[in-house]
């Protein structure tokens, strides 16, 4: 079920998502799969994927970067536009 107003875990439940560090973290708010799905489907927490064979639960989770994996991220889109040119 979509949780607009999920609270954010605790300090030290919260960890990056890349390298599992916990410090100097910045989290978002991310839900699956998009924040307006419960208010089109009246509450319908369940999403059908690939033609009605697959059935899931939408979400809400806190999503972690540290900085250290933030900059490597950036660096990287970076070298992929100047390659793309």
């Amino acid at each position: 079920m979509i949780d607009k107003n999920l609270p954010e875990p605790l300090p030290e439940d919260r960890y990056c998502v890349y390298c599992g560090k916990r410090k100097r973290l910045r989290g978002i708010l991310i839900h699956w799969p998009r924040e307006s799905y419960d208010d089109e489907h009246n509450g319908d927490d369940e999403v059908i994927l690939f033609d009605s064979r697959l059935h899931c639960h939408s979400f809400s989770m806190w999503s972690y970067v540290c900085a250290w994996c933030k900059g490597i991220e950036a660096k990287r889109k970076q070298r992929y536009e100047v390659a793309r040119g």
